[in-house]
């Protein structure tokens, strides 16, 4: 269903482009491409997560149903 919303997000993160991912993503909830709830996930992890947690994330979405992903952010500490 978002497979090529996803293709272009994992392009833009492999050119470490966040303002086009986060661009990409608004427009493709605001054309009804994506759900919100996925679409918010998905900024929240290209914001604050790592490139290896995105291309995690977009292979969740990818095989899984809708809203199946959730980012839960770590702190620096509480990893240690």
């Amino acid at each position: 269903m978002y497979d090529l919303t996803l293709t272009g997000l994992r392009g833009c993160i492999s050119q470490e482009d966040t303002k086009g991912a986060l661009q990409l993503l608004r427009t493709a909830i605001n054309s009804g491409l994506m759900q919100p709830r996925d679409g918010v996930e998905l900024m929240l992890v290209v914001r604050d997560g790592t490139r290896d947690q995105v291309f995690d994330a977009i292979a969740k979405l990818r095989g899984g149903v809708p809203g199946c992903y959730r980012y839960i952010p770590v702190a620096d500490y509480a990893s240690a």
